[in-house]
């Protein structure tokens, strides 16, 4: 179901594990001649589906390049242009043009520049990189791990980055610029327009200018910084998805498709042209976009033919100084403008002149080229393993820990950066029993699994019902493992399926492929002209592909997805068994993606910006994806998983994955004394005796990065955090996108955070509540209140004369409180909880797995989390109830002084300050799976 492949960074005939095509970009970075960036977008790389036997589960997987929108971004892996094992890649996933240079990054991770060098910005490092980005007489790279690395002019200190993990790196004129993991804008180099000033909060993308920069806020605003001389710094109101900054204009690509372009207009560079656009780049004179169909246009000055864009289809397009570059869908980079010398052999120059090859010096890929091609002696197995053993250590050097990752139905597996496979979870048909031997990439399936081994030749193993255990002799390119069958595509295009062929879905299809998807009883490919073709079990439409050209495509079980050549996703098939949240119809949210993976019951994609966006049924959390970007994703039953830029593992949704998770960070507290603690939902925060704060955990929006300066009682929530200040007034941190984090003015006694919704008590006795309302949860009643708390989707207080009253969402009676006098009140999610006068404690509400039982005695205080309550008693033990499913109510021994209930983890204050977590504890799992 799904077939997974070396990303970039990776080697050999795998680095198409579905060979696909790259995704228009959606963001861009230019590069101009006295500022030059550009703009390789995310490449989309999409695996593959499958389905549970049992179940209907269709894991798939998709894979996208790296990184973030609108900067310089590589990934995707080649397809044209990728053969068997022991022949060279001779096609690249990301291109940028500078000012009289330009640097790709080939399909194995290998960098190539080319151009003028008279300052080195041609003499591109070894490694493996992600991203590369060529400005005016210098270029940065984004190695794979994060770190960047500059080279060429360093005049200002503009090749001098600063160390630390970015996401994304675009080099201007005498400038750089870098977008870190978390969202902040590091610029370095030349300061004298203040083109190195980077405002603060977090953005999506950054592009760096001439004298100025651009970035794309998380909300699509475009927020520009620098020299101003033609108002290239004025960015227009309004929501964009992707900015470039040229040399002396900019321009940005509207929500809606369409460009708009800022500043200087000499030679017309800045009248961008009607119509929609996937994609756009500000060079130095001129400007170019791409076209939703993928077709190039340029505007501008057209000095030597570099606005001459040349006919047919491309992915990614970059406009630089007295040229411009496309990335075409098959792999191959195309200039126009004067033609270079020395071209790397993936290039060629749209006025028909042959490239010429010509590696740039101290390239030590064509090195690992010819051991590979090695593999055709007679000693080609170990050949094999010399260019696998050099290339790993390559990428161990460069951080690189997996190469492929894939979700089955029940069980996963990744292809290490060694080039064995580990797979974890439901092994009953010895589907996660992975052979030895170097493999370039595997795909999990439903009860079996299938990989690439570097000679190119394919192996499954599992329990087969039928023969899709039985992998075909010969070479492939790509392999992918569906629900009773599997598929693989041969070295020349052709696609070869065997196994169950009850409905067809194993009958090979003519013609030449670039990716192919085996779900559950039917199969889907992609045509070397970018259009969809799948055959098999058609019962519910999933075999009837939509017109028009993708870029990726999943099939899963009763349904298919896809990305266009535009970005946006499209799915067709059941809508019920495919997606069937709340009755939803079949598709993904709108917006551009770069990469989809469908499963039987929900879907995931990834953003241009590499965060991961799931839709549909959310039973076990698996479309609740962790914040941060990702480089692939892959869809199993109830369960995601995806794969970081450092190629670490995520995973999240269902956990009964058999070795599945380790204890995920929001249980790990920091070290040293605290006075207070508060759990939220992934999260945690501490108060520290000096009333400054301290959270860890997950950090989905910022929830773990509270404000300097001093305060005496914190609550997290959610995705976000409260705090009271020592002056009674509200500061809130991390989502606010009901307005949970906007308190507010006035003086508090107490804070209490909800789900989307925030009540305090004031120093008046009076409740105020804020946030998300549609179950009326921030409607506060009047009146004097000595306590008050926010659960899911209701909130509850205690009033001055111990009753307790609640408002909002009562489907379980969780807002519907006992009679009798109350000391202090706690709200869950469908049930509350109370401590009396006489200090035992009351609950109301669903009652699942006994969240509503507490046991007899005297309490403290009491907590009440998701489906899961604790109370401290007198005598410091802390005792919980309820659900148990990630450890969350097995207290630790010993005396605590409080005690805060989250979702799915629990803390508590220690008598000497200490803080101590307990949650998710499960068995052993691989030491790279880290569970959110």
């Amino acid at each position: 179901m799904l077939v997974v492949a070396v990303l970039a960074g990776g080697c050999g005939p795998g680095d198409a594990a579905v060979p696909q095509q790259q995704a228009p970009p959606t963001a861009d970075s230019k590069s101009d001649v006295t500022s030059s960036r550009d703009t390789a977008q995310d490449q989309a790389q999409q695996r593959d589906a499958g389905t549970d036997a049992n179940h209907d589960a269709a894991p798939a997987q998709a894979v996208a390049g790296t990184d973030v929108a609108g900067t310089d971004v590589a990934g995707g892996t080649d397809v044209a242009g990728t053969g068997v094992a022991g022949t060279d890649v001779a096609g690249a996933v990301a291109v940028s043009a500078g000012g009289g240079h330009s640097c790709g990054v080939r399909t194995d991770g290998a960098l190539r520049c080319w151009g003028e060098n008279d300052e080195s910005q041609a003499d591109a490092p070894v490694g493996d990189f992600a991203a590369v980005s060529a400005g005016l007489e210098h270029s940065c790279g984004l190695r794979v791990g994060g770190a960047v690395e500059c080279w060429g002019n360093n005049t200002s200190g503009r090749a001098d980055p600063p160390d630390g993990v970015f996401a994304a790196v675009s080099a201007g004129g005498l400038h750089s610029c870098g977008l870190r993991v978390g969202g902040a804008v590091e610029c370095w180099g030349n300061h004298n327009d203040r083109q190195t000033e980077t405002p603060p909060g977090a953005f999506g993308a950054v592009s760096a200018g001439g004298l100025h920069s651009c970035g794309l806020r998380v909300d699509g605003a475009v927020e520009c910084w620098g020299s101003n001389r033609a108002g290239q710094a004025d960015a227009p109101a309004g929501s964009f998805g992707a900015v470039s900054a040229g040399e002396s204009h900019s321009c940005g690509l509207r929500t809606d498709g369409s460009v708009e372009c800022w500043g200087d207009n000499d030679d017309g560079k800045a009248d961008a042209p009607a119509g929609s656009f996937g994609a756009v780049s500000a060079g130095e004179s001129h400007s170019c976009g791409l076209r939703t169909d993928g077709s190039v246009e340029c505007w501008g000055s057209n000095d030597d033919g570099k606005a001459d864009a040349p006919s047919g289809s491309f992915s990614v397009i970059t406009a630089g100084g007295d040229h411009s570059c496309g990335l075409r869908t098959g792999g191959s980079v195309e200039c126009w403008g004067p033609a270079a010398a020395h071209t790397p052999d993936f290039v060629r120059w749209a006025d028909d002149q042959p490239a010429r090859s010509g590696a740039a010096p101290g390239d030590t890929a064509a090195a690992a080229a010819e051991v590979r091609a090695a593999a055709d002696d007679a000693d080609r197995l170990e050949a094999a393993h010399q260019a696998a053993a050099a290339l790993a250590e390559v990428e161990f050097r460069a951080g690189v820990h997996h190469r492929g990752l894939a979700s089955g139905a029940y069980h996963a597996c990744a292809v290490r950066f060694d080039g064995t496979v580990t797979c974890w979870g439901n092994n009953d048909r010895g589907q996660a029993d992975a052979p030895e031997g170097i493999f370039t990439e595997v795909s999990a399936g439903i009860a079996h699994s299938c990989g690439l081994r570097f000679d190119g030749t394919a192996q499954c193993w599992g329990d087969g019902i039928g023969v899709y255990d039985d992998a075909p002799t010969g070479t492939f390119t790509a392999v992918s493992a569906g629900g009773f069958h599997a598929c693989g595509i041969r070295p020349s295009g052709p696609i070869k399926c065997w196994g169950d062929n009850h409905y067809g879905q194993s009958v090979s299809p003519a013609g030449t492929h670039t990716a192919v998807s085996a779900g559950t009883y039917h199969s889907c490919a992609l045509n070397a002209d970018g259009t969809l073709k799948c055959w098999g079990d058609n019962r519910w439409g999933q075999a009837d592909p939509p017109e028009g050209t993708f870029v990726s495509v999943s099939a899963a079980n009763r349904l298919s997805c896809g990305v266009r050549t535009g970005g946006t996703t499209e799915c067709w098939g059941d809508s019920y068994w495919g997606f069937p949240y709340s009755g939803s119809p079949v598709g993904p949210p709108a917006g551009h993606f770069t990469a989809v993976a469908a499963g039987r019951s929900h879907g995931c994609g990834l953003r241009s910006d590499g965060t991961a966006e799931c839709w549909g049924e959310n039973n076990s959390l698996q479309t609740d994806p962790p914040r941060g970007a990702f480089v692939a994703v892959s869809v199993g039953d109830e369960h995601s998983c995806a794969m970081r830029a450092d190629r670490e593992v995520t995973c999240w949704g269902h956990y009964g994955l058999a070795d599945a998770v380790a204890a995920p960070e929001q249980a790990i507290a920091p070290s040293g004394t605290f006075t207070a603690v508060t759990a939220g939902w992934y999260h945690s925060c501490g108060l520290r005796a000096d009333g400054s704060v301290e959270c860890w955990g997950d950090i989905y929006a910022a929830e773990i990065d509270p404000p300097p300066g001093e305060f005496t009682a914190i609550t997290a929530g959610s995705s976000f955090t409260c705090g009271v200040r020592t002056h009674g007034t509200l500061s809130c941190w991390g989502r606010d996108a009901v307005g949970q984090s906007s308190p507010p003015s006035g003086t508090f006694a107490a804070i209490d955070a909800g789900d989307g919704h925030t009540c305090g008590l004031r120093t008046d006795d009076t409740l105020a509540c804020w946030g998300v309302n549609r179950n009326q949860q921030t409607d506060a009643p009047a009146g004097a209140f000595v306590a008050v708390s926010a659960g899911e989707l209701h909130s509850c207080g205690v009033r001055s004369d111990g009753t307790a009253e609640c408002w909002g969402y009562n489907d379980e009676g969780q807002a519907d409180p006992p009679a009798g006098a109350f000391r202090t009140v706690s709200a869950g999610a469908n049930h509350t909880c109370g401590l009396r006068t006489d200090d035992t404690v009351a609950c109301w509400g669903q009652n699942y797995e006994g969240a509503t039982d507490p046991p007899p005695g005297a309490f403290a205080s009491v907590s009440a989390g998701w489906w899961h309550t604790c109370g401290l008693r007198p005598d410091g033990r802390v005792e919980c109830w309820g659900n148990n499913w990630w450890g969350q109510a097995d207290p630790p021994a010993g005396s605590f002084t409080a005690v805060s209930a989250g979702e799915q983890h629990t803390c508590g204050l220690r008598p000497d300050g200490r803080v101590e977590c307990w949650g998710p504890a499960f068995v052993p799992s691989p030491e790279f799976v880290q569970w959110n």
